[in-house]
């Protein structure tokens, strides 16, 4: 026997528990998770302290009470983790056979540092993240181990819960649930009433998860306000700091500052106002900014250079630069003031920061361009296979999901170029997530055995 044969044996069945403690012992040092504003703000509404608005989904606030029902200040950082995790799981057991791949997936999932640390914040981003880990996991387990229609189902409802997370989200989720779609239409009808099934299935069923958030709103009489005021408001700064001059109507700016001169005005911008992660609200009077939507689209029409530039700054920041901080350590007071359960301060809490900001200075995984890079490339010998090989069957099941996940990684980050407001790494998250797939992806190809499918040589 092996060394290799008898370290399988050893861990099989328990393959999953380094995974499972990487993640509790992380828990365990951030519990309750971390707090940022945006959190604190996300808990009051959770807790009925301030009316409910869809600045951000109103899906999410009900996460959150769930977990807090049933699970006290860390029921979303539970919730969260525990769907991820059962992600993970299901990937793993998908594309691999032996349990030592299958810890080592597992792993590189669970502690991936821009995963973990997302994960251990409360806030939407890890609620988008356990949505499409689940859904992930669903369509490889079906792809490469059961063909049952019910977890295709199940991949169906967590690509929709992903998909209710974030304003944004419906941009790469669509690509997912084509997926899902393409995936039922091989197995499931003939050839020639494919492309019909594909293109109405994906309609309604993308249709139908984009109703689910305005029917919340209206049921639970959420407040309306404006989703592209936080993106302008910072565009008209900018544009006015490139210009010189003041250029917002003085309506729209806070009472403190909108009857001094256009100087103070500025300075108060220069002060407050970074164009790749401002907060607009210091100049501009959040609670009247939806009054003006028209007027601002007139400023940035009008200075259509300073807008280009203002988005080359912007994205340029968030594609070269390490990711700023995530935000685990809460503010104490707020906490306090919210009741919110205080998190542990210790050795392993210390040492947990200080390598989370090593790996951002010292290496690619917190930078953004690094994910579209291995996207774009991953998609880019894929397709150059397919041109290479047309007639080869090889991995093609493989290859279909690879370009799925790559394209819909891009199509993360692509809507968002000409409307960022804050150049946040955590808006990739689910691209460097379906890049991690991806890669997991090739390794099985690289080290398992996969034997043609001429089922899936249509793409």
């Amino acid at each position: 026997m092996t060394i290799s044969n008898l370290f399988n044996k050893l861990v099989a069945g328990y393959w999953v528990l380094p995974s499972l403690g990487i993640l509790g012992l992380s828990m365990y040092i951030v519990y309750p998770g971390g707090f940022s504003n945006d959190s604190f703000m996300m808990y009051s509404h959770a807790m009925n302290l301030v009316p409910l608005h869809d600045e951000k989904p109103v899906f999410d606030i009900l996460i959150m009470k769930l977990g807090m029902y049933f699970f006290g200040d860390g029921g979303l950082l539970i919730v969260n983790c525990g769907l991820y995790l059962l992600g993970a799981m299901l990937v793993s057991a998908a594309l691999f056979t032996k349990p030592v791949a299958r810890m080592f997936s597992s792993v590189l999932l669970v502690s991936y540092p821009p995963l973990l640390l997302v994960n251990l914040t409360n806030w939407i981003d890890p609620i988008v993240l356990s949505g499409l880990s689940v859904s992930i996991g669903c369509i490889l387990f079906y792809s490469f181990r059961v063909k049952h229609v019910y977890l295709l189902l199940s991949a169906v409802f967590f690509s929709t819960y992903a998909l209710l997370g974030r304003h944004n989200a419906p941009s790469f989720v669509f690509f997912i649930q084509l997926l899902i779609v393409y995936l039922y239409a091989l197995d499931y009808h003939p050839q020639k009433h494919r492309k019909l099934v594909i293109i109405i299935g994906t309609t309604i069923l993308f249709g139908s998860s984009l109703a689910i958030n305005p029917i919340l709103n209206r049921v639970l009489d959420v407040h309306h306000s404006s989703l592209f005021k936080a993106f302008y408001s910072n565009d008209l700064i900018s544009i006015s700091l490139i210009e010189n001059k003041n250029l917002i109507p003085r309506e729209m700016l806070r009472e403190e500052i909108k009857y001094g001169d256009d100087e103070e005005i500025l300075s108060k911008m220069k002060d407050t106002h970074k164009p790749f992660h401002g907060n607009p609200w210091y100049v501009i009077d959040k609670n009247r900014a939806d009054e003006f939507v028209g007027e601002a689209l007139r400023i940035i029409l009008n200075h259509p250079g300073s807008f280009i530039y203002t988005r080359y700054v912007t994205n340029h920041y968030w594609l070269t630069t390490p990711a700023v901080s995530f935000e685990i350590n809460s503010d104490g007071k707020k906490a306090e003031q919210l009741g919110i359960q205080q998190q542990r301060k210790t050795k392993l809490y210390a040492k947990f920061e200080e390598l989370a900001k090593y790996l951002k200075f010292y290496t690619p995984v917190f930078h953004a361009w690094w994910y579209l890079l291995l996207a774009f490339g991953l998609f880019s010998c894929i397709r150059l296979w397919k041109i290479v090989l047309p007639s080869s069957k090889v991995f093609n099941k493989e290859r279909i999901l690879i370009s799925f996940l790559t394209i819909a990684g891009v199509f993360n980050w692509l809507p968002l170029v000409p409307m960022l407001g804050h150049a946040e790494f955590r808006y990739l998250i689910p691209l460097v997530y379906l890049v991690m797939v991806s890669i997991l992806i090739v390794l099985r190809c690289l080290f398992v055995n996969s034997l043609p499918d001429s089922s899936h040589d249509n793409m």
